[in-house]
């Protein structure tokens, strides 16, 4: 069998017994592999038996006399008829060239991407098909020269990710594959529970361009206002004042007793100095003491604030245990607030 092309070489078809004379018949139909406009009502190469390797043997020398003479579309049924009938990868091989002549090359791309399995299969159990692999191979590459593809690479895919290109849904199965798409501008759109974001391209013929879209990060939550429970009466419903008001009242008797003690060993201290230092000048023997009694003031300093602190907080906080108004929220009255902050307590509210 000689082909008219130069530019690829196309294998004999081998195996094809001559034992019953059949005419060529009405074309085969309809079934077909998804993909795929070839039928897919044949029996395997392995299957086949005289008969139906004579049959198939017609159509595919029909097929060659057609496209030996550039009629195409007449190679084109014939091949897909011979395939119909014994399903051999040479027929497909001979289906794509006709595509690709025809200038469908997305048919032909799609036909070369299943004779590229079918092939590898054949061959994997009969050496007459090992050629068909590499021409599976060639005329992949070919039909893809003339076609734009674009790969989607999402960065993250988080759970429920829904990814379209150009409007149309990409199951996740698809992500990281090449896909067929008119040349021009492509869209890809990631969508998350945190939001979308677009990505987008230019397909160019006999290119491939890749889209690799980051998930959105979810806005970050704001804190929870705090809030203050109130009673139904709309009354105070805090922890309890009085309990409140006798700890900070110990606190401050604590810092009151504190500022009396070293109060006087300060001054204590300083009296010894007085005495013992000529003039206010002090033998170098007695800077540790002279240390002692600047740490004792520092202490009964602190203890004074405290003490001042603790104390004023005990009675503002009874002092508004004792005055909190009985009345319903209707005679609405401000209550005391207490604010206690460095070195200071204040009390404010109407009373």
């Amino acid at each position: 069998m000689n082909s008219p092309l130069t530019r690829r070489f196309v294998p004999r078809l081998g195996g094809m017994a001559l034992s019953l004379a059949l005419g060529l018949g009405a074309p085969v139909a309809l079934a077909q592999t998804a993909g795929s406009q070839t039928p897919d009502t044949g029996v395997s190469w392995e299957d086949a038996d005289g008969t139906a390797n004579f049959k198939a043997t017609q159509y595919y020398k029909a097929g060659t006399a057609s496209f030996g003479k550039k009629d195409f579309e007449a190679a084109l049924e014939a091949f897909r008829n011979s395939y119909g009938v014994v399903k051999s990868p040479n027929s497909r091989l001979m289906v794509v060239r006709s595509l690709y002549e025809l200038g469908r090359y997305q048919e032909a791309y799609e036909e070369a991407r299943i004779l590229a399995q079918e092939a590898e299969t054949a061959a994997a159990k009969a050496d007459k098909y090992k050629a068909a692999v590499d021409a599976a191979a060639v005329e992949l590459q070919a039909a893809k020269s003339k076609l734009a593809f674009v790969v989607i690479r999402p960065q993250a895919k988080a759970p429920g990710a829904k990814v379209t290109l150009n409007g149309e849904e990409v199951a996740a199965d698809r992500w990281g594959q090449e896909i067929l798409v008119p040349a021009g501008p492509v869209e890809v759109v990631m969508t998350t529970e945190a939001g979308s974001v677009t990505e987008k391209g230019e397909a160019k013929v006999g290119e491939v361009v890749e889209l690799k879209p980051a998930q959105k990060e979810a806005p970050k939550e704001a804190p929870a206002p705090v809030q203050v429970e109130v009673s139904d009466d709309g009354g105070y419903d805090g922890p309890d004042r009085i309990a409140l008001a006798l700890i900070a009242g110990s606190v401050g008797v604590v810092g009151m007793t504190n500022f009396g003690i070293f109060g006087l060993l300060s001054n204590g201290q300083y009296q010894r100095l007085e005495d013992l230092c000529n003039d206010g000048i002090c033998d170098p023997s007695l800077e540790a003491e002279a240390d002692n009694g600047r740490t004792y003031q520092i202490v009964a300093n602190v203890s004074l604030g405290l003490g001042v602190a603790g104390l004023a907080a005990g009675a503002g906080l009874f002092i508004w245990e004792l005055l909190d108004p009985a009345e319903s929220s209707e005679q609405a009255v401000e209550r005391p607030r207490l604010y206690v902050g460095p070195g200071s307590v204040m009390v404010t509210g109407t009373f």
